[in-house]
């Protein structure tokens, strides 16, 4: 019994070696294709940007694509912030033209429930400037 143990675990060993280089080759064939995968997105972009690129190494290629990535996100928080502040503006901007149509209307009742009318009217004004303090903040 112990040999069969022992003939098992040295045949496991020598597969073992054997498919090492196999599997070594096959992870260098993949970090190799996405690094010339890296390198195509980099040379369309430096054509781009007319700036051409002579002979990179493995290296190269990481870093440029590390700050090229930085670039992308910079430029998308960029836009993110510009459209969020034109939404900003948007919605004040209706926000506002309901109050006024409210007001307007409120006041054309010719005081009925004054009391209520008035409180309505301080309570808009309020929100609006509410709405003002927290867009430009």
């Amino acid at each position: 019994m112990q040999e069969f143990r022992n003939s098992s675990t040295t045949a496991a060993a020598v597969l073992r070696k054997i498919k090492k280089p196999i599997i070594e080759k096959k992870r260098r064939d993949r970090i190799n294709h996405s690094l010339d995968g890296l390198k195509w997105i980099l040379l369309e972009n430096s054509r781009k940007m007319n700036s051409p690129i002579s002979r990179l190494d493995k290296a190269d290629i990481l870093v440029m694509t590390v700050d090229y990535i930085h670039q992308l996100h910079k430029q998308v928080n960029t836009s993110t912030m510009e459209r969020d502040d034109t939404i900003a503006r948007e919605y004040k901007s209706g926000y506002e033209e309901c109050t006024r149509e409210t007001i307007r209307y409120i006041n054309s009742t010719n005081g009925r429930k004054h009391n209520i009318n008035s409180s309505l009217v301080i309570h808009l004004s309020s929100c609006v400037n509410q709405i003002n303090s927290d867009i430009y903040t």
